[in-house]
């Protein structure tokens, strides 16, 4: 299961891709008109920055969670939102929310098709003992 929870990502896709365009563009009105192009690749640059270090920030806090995630246990299913129409490579959204440790908890996961869960349903999760909003099914 993959989450997505991650709210620094469209900002990092955003500057990665403008980063992709101002950089060639710079590039070339630098060797077309000359100082002009200064501007273009400077702004291209920044945006680099910006997506490497979203991306480098969001990479070292999905290890901590994963990493923090030691403790085993069952779940049961409360509720289960697929988002059939919505594909991410072979995988699914789905909002799901579980009864762990005598509260409600959701995340939303990419899973792939053949999971289904239903509401009442028991699952194994992990999650970190001092965060149990940290937590993942297993399997």
């Amino acid at each position: 299961m993959i989450s997505v929870h991650r709210p620094n990502f469209i900002l990092g896709l955003v500057c990665g891709i403008t980063a992709a365009t101002f950089i060639p563009l710079g590039i070339t009105f630098l060797i077309v008109f000359g100082t002009m192009g200064l501007v273009f690749l400077a702004i291209g640059v920044v945006d680099a920055v910006v997506a490497l270090v979203v991306f480098s920030r969001g990479r070292s806090g999905a290890a901590r969670d994963e990493a923090a995630r030691i403790s085993h246990g069952n779940a049961q299913v409360v509720d289960a939102q697929h988002s059939w129409g919505t594909q991410v490579g072979a995988r699914h959204p789905v909002k799901l929310t579980v009864d762990l440790s005598g509260a409600q908890r959701t995340q939303t996961l990419l899973v792939p098709g053949h999971i289904d869960w239903r509401a009442g349903e028991t699952i194994a999760v992990r999650f970190a003992p001092n965060d149990p909003d940290n937590w993942v099914p297993v399997g």
